[in-house]
């Protein structure tokens, strides 16, 4: 497995990371900073990867060539946001590079011990129709501290592939590729949410936006987390 540069193609205003090479697909590691993301990606291609800036920017972003099951793809580690509504350079990387709607699946990392928070990034992600696949991440601490999300039913609300993954010790990245590999051909997105129209004059404001995914947010924790614990709040996490 060789590490391939993938740079063509017409670089985003503002940031972003090249398009998708017809050759290779393109596969993104999307979460909030500290969820180990970085850390997953650096399991999944090994010494096999390469830094260089997002188009336009100095924010280095890490690429690598990834092997799921017989396909190679190109693994692309954004840089990490707590929403894709940008308030940084950082995260407009990362928001542009979802926007522009070219990868062929998207790898939401979320933290089973701040899974409220890695939540609503997922539905901003949901929102954008991206086919999705998620990595649980930290799930032997969230046990520890009480607080470990049942992955089976996540991923049956979720209605996408769920793995619970540990980039330090390999647990669960055969898993992650064998269901990378079928959605590139089977794609899976994210159920439950609510559509928005442009025009709906309820959600014209970004707090109102916000709050409804707020709500859908808690309706996953509480059919997904321990009935005890069913209950953090976002500044818990």
């Amino acid at each position: 497995m060789s590490a391939q540069h993938c740079h063509d193609g017409p670089a985003p205003a503002g940031g972003g990371v090249p398009a998708e090479t017809p050759s290779m697909p393109r596969v993104m590691l999307l979460g909030n900073p500290n969820v180990g993301k970085s850390t997953l990606f650096n399991a999944l291609t090994g010494a096999r990867q390469h830094v260089v800036n997002a188009p336009g920017t100095t924010i280095a972003v890490a690429e690598g060539t990834w092997r799921c099951g017989t396909t190679d793809v190109s693994l692309v580690d954004l840089p990490g946001t707590y929403s894709l509504i940008a308030r940084s350079p950082d995260e407009q990387v990362a928001t542009n590079a979802v926007a522009r709607g070219d990868c062929g699946v998207h790898v939401a990392v979320l933290d089973a011990t701040a899974l409220s928070r890695s939540l609503y990034l997922l539905a901003q992600l949901a929102l954008e129709d991206a086919p999705v696949v998620v990595a649980v991440t930290m799930t032997d601490l969230a046990k520890a501290r009480g607080l470990g999300p049942d992955v089976g039913a996540l991923g049956r609300v979720l209605g996408v592939p769920v793995v619970a993954v540990n980039g330090r010790s390999g647990a669960g990245l055969d898993a992650l590729a064998l269901a990378v590999s079928r959605s590139l051909t089977r794609p899976a997105r994210v159920r439950g949410l609510p559509e928005f129209a442009e025009d709906d004059a309820e959600l014209s404001t970004e707090l109102e936006r916000a709050q409804v995914l707020f709500d859908w947010v808690e309706r996953v924790v509480d059919e997904v987390l321990p009935a005890a614990d069913a209950r953090p709040t976002f500044s818990d996490t």
